[in-house]
């Protein structure tokens, strides 16, 4: 009976320190994934030079994907010394005041660093809603599509 309690006990301590080290491989494996998945979802591509830049949005933009998205590509285009950013919504939908204040908020410190946002592709629904939701912008480049945009420059 002592060395039944002592196998059942040491197989609770093999146990409970596979499971230990199986939970922080996978929070280490779903960490990586969530920074490389943050990595993707704002990615900042040269253009023209290395002064003209692109950033397409694509699918649903949530809060958490919005914040990383503005300072990602905040410090992606300062170290990439761009001038002047297409900001291509035509693969997106903005579902929330929250992403639109947080695109408004990218906008808005895109110029304070001396870049130019110049939006395109915004769908009719992305341009309803915006309105709805008391965005409009203001002071800013809008063209209907990618090509249209960069044609122009």
């Amino acid at each position: 009976m002592k060395y039944q309690r002592l196998v059942t006990k040491m197989f609770d301590i093999v146990i409970c320190t596979i499971a230990k080290e199986s939970h922080e491989a996978t929070q280490l494996s779903l960490k990586t994934q969530r920074k490389t998945i943050d990595e993707l979802s704002a990615p900042v591509i040269s253009l023209k030079e290395c002064d003209i830049a692109l950033l397409p949005l694509i699918g649903t933009i949530d809060e958490r994907r919005a914040q990383v998205s503005l300072e990602s590509t905040l410090e992606r285009c300062t170290r990439m010394q761009v001038k002047k950013l297409y900001i291509d919504l035509s693969g997106t939908i903005i579902v929330s005041s929250v992403v639109g204040h947080h695109l408004s908020q990218l906008i808005g410190a895109l110029k304070m660093i001396g870049i130019e946002p110049i939006l395109c592709g915004i769908r009719v629904e992305v341009a309803r809603n915006a309105i709805q939701l008391g965005f409009v912008f203001k002071g800013i480049k809008i063209k209907s599509s990618l090509s249209q945009a960069i044609t122009i420059y």
